[in-house]
C-alpha cells in the first residue's frame, strides 16, 4: 500500500513510497515504534533489513537520488524491473501525524511569519531609536537655547571689555607684563603675533584659550576673579572705569592701593600676583 496515502499503519501490512520525482519526505508517528524503512535497490529482501526505533521516518532528496540510481543500476545489471521504491514495515500499529509535504508547508509558513515578525521588530526598534534621538536633539536645542544666548552675549561683552589684541601690542603698551611669557591655560609661549585677551584683573591669555575656558569656568584662571556675564556687563556699562573697579574691589585697602598697584603691575616697578582689578 502507498505510504503517502495512509494515516494509520498496522504491522501486518507492507507499505511503499514511490520516489520517482526525487522529492524529500518525512512522516511523524503518534508514538515511537520499531520499523524497517529502506531503498528497494539497497536490499530487495527488505524484511531482513535493520530495525529502527524512533517516532518518525525521513528521506532527503539526496537519499532519493541515490536510491533511484541504485535501482536503475541493478535493473540494467541483472535485467530486473524493480520500481523506484522505498519499502516500510512496522512492528506495531501507529498513526501518521503528518507527511513531509505538510511539514514543509508548515515550516515554510512558520519561517515566513517569523521573518516578517523579526523585520517588523527591527523596524520598530529603529523607529524608536530615531524618535528618541530626534527628541533628544530637540530637547538639547531648546534646553541649550538660553545658555547659547547667554554665551553669545558673554562673547560680545568680552569683545567689548576685553578686546582681542596681539601680544606685541600689549607689551608695547604695558612693558610690566613682559615677564609673563606663556599662557596659563595652554602653557604655550606667547609669540609676537598671538592674539591675546586681557582681563580686568590684568591677567592675559590666548583669546581662543580664554573663550573656551569661560564656557565652563567663568573665573580668571590665574586669580579666580569673576568673569561671568553679570560682572562683565556691570563693568562694561559703567561710565567711570575707576568707579567700576572700586565697586568690584573687596576691601577699603584694595581701593586705596589701586593706583600704585596698577602701575606696579602694568609698568614693571615690582610684580604682584594679587593685583586688584585694573581696567585695560
Amino acid at each position: 500500500m502507498d505510504l503517502a496515502s495512509q494515516d494509520q499503519l498496522d504491522p501486518v501490512s507492507i507499505y511503499y513510497l514511490n520516489i520517482t520525482e526525487l522529492n524529500s519526505f518525512r512522516f511523524d508517528f503518534n508514538e515511537r515504534c520499531g520499523f524497517i524503512f529502506q531503498c528497494l535497490g539497497k536490499n530487495p529482501f527488505y524484511l531482513r533489513g535493520e530495525l529502527e526505533y524512533q517516532s518518525f521516518i525521513e528521506i532527503s532528496k539526496e537519499d532519493s537520488k541515490m536510491c533511484v540510481d541504485q535501482i536503475h543500476s541493478n535493473n540494467e545489471q541483472f535485467s530486473l524491473n524493480f520500481q523506484t521504491l522505498y519499502v516500510f514495515n512496522s512492528n506495531s500499529q501507529v498513526g501518521i501525524l503528518s507527511d513531509q509535504s505538510d511539514g514543509s508547508n508548515r515550516n515554510t509558513i512558520i519561517y515566513i511569519v517569523t521573518s516578517i515578525g523579526l523585520s517588523f521588530l527591527l523596524i520598530i526598534i529603529f523607529a524608536c531609536f530615531k524618535c528618541k534621538k530626534r527628541a533628544s536633539q530637540v530637547n538639547n536645542l531648546f534646553g541649550n537655547s538660553s545658555s547659547m544666548s547667554q554665551k553669545i552675549t558673554l562673547i560680545r561683552q568680552m569683545n567689548k571689555f576685553m578686546p582681542i589684541q596681539t601680544f606685541e601690542e600689549l607689551i608695547r603698551k604695558f612693558p610690566g607684563l613682559s615677564d609673563d611669557l606663556c599662557c596659563p591655560i595652554c602653557l604655550e609661549n606667547y609669540q609676537q603675533d598671538h592674539k591675546i585677551r586681557v582681563s580686568y584683573c590684568t591677567h592675559f591669555f590666548h583669546s581662543d584659550c580664554l573663550d573656551l575656558w569661560i564656557e565652563k569656568n567663568e573665573i580668571c584662571p590665574t586669580c579666580r576673579s569673576s568673569l561671568n556675564y553679570e560682572t562683565l556687563n556691570k563693568l562694561t556699562n559703567t561710565d567711570n572705569n575707576d568707579d567700576g573697579l572700586y565697586q568690584n574691589a573687596s576691601s577699603t585697602k584694595q581701593i586705596s592701593n589701586y593706583s600704585s598697584q596698577k602701575k606696579i603691575r602694568l609698568f614693571g616697578e615690582h610684580k604682584s600676583a594679587n593685583s586688584p582689578a585694573v581696567p585695560l
